[in-house]
């Protein structure tokens, strides 16, 4: 069974020079819970640039994130506490090839709502790493406004 929630996502940053970079979106997503617990979220945004589309399917179990995208910034990426993961991260421009170190993975569901976390060192071919974490949030949406963001 698959409903559909508002879902958040956070992104941070922290570049070895000491800046920090901070970024969320929110877009409604549908939410379908698997036979073995893991969730799958699937949501569409326009990019602000290009206004083109963008298809991302998140899945999130107990020890492992997914982050899938499509279109013009396709990647998939990997999170799992204590692994490394390949990343090719492909745009207009060109693919660039990326490693993610995982040192932390958490997810819990309470209620209808979903809050996971991942912690990671971003490494562009071999240069020094960028200190990142995403956050995932999911909220329901209540029936009687399907379309109105909050």
């Amino acid at each position: 069974m698959s409903e559909y929630v508002w879902l958040t996502v956070t992104g941070e940053q922290t570049h070895p020079d000491g800046t920090a970079e901070k970024n969320t979106s929110r877009s409604r997503a549908r939410h379908e819970i698997l036979s073995d617990g893991s969730h799958v979220l699937v949501s569409e945004e326009s990019l602000e640039d290009t206004g083109k589309k963008v298809t991302s399917r998140i899945v999130v179990s107990d020890h492992r994130i997914t982050v899938e995208k499509s279109g013009d910034y396709a990647s998939r990426m990997v999170f799992e506490t204590g692994l490394s993961h390949s990343l090719a991260y492909r745009t207009p421009y060109g693919t660039l090839p990326m490693t993610i170190q995982t040192s932390h993975v958490m997810a819990l569901a309470v209620n209808d709502n979903l809050h996971a976390r991942a912690k990671y060192d971003l490494i562009y071919q071999k240069g020094e790493p960028v200190r990142c974490s995403v956050t995932i949030r999911t909220e329901k949406i209540p029936q009687d406004t399907p379309d109105k963001m909050p």
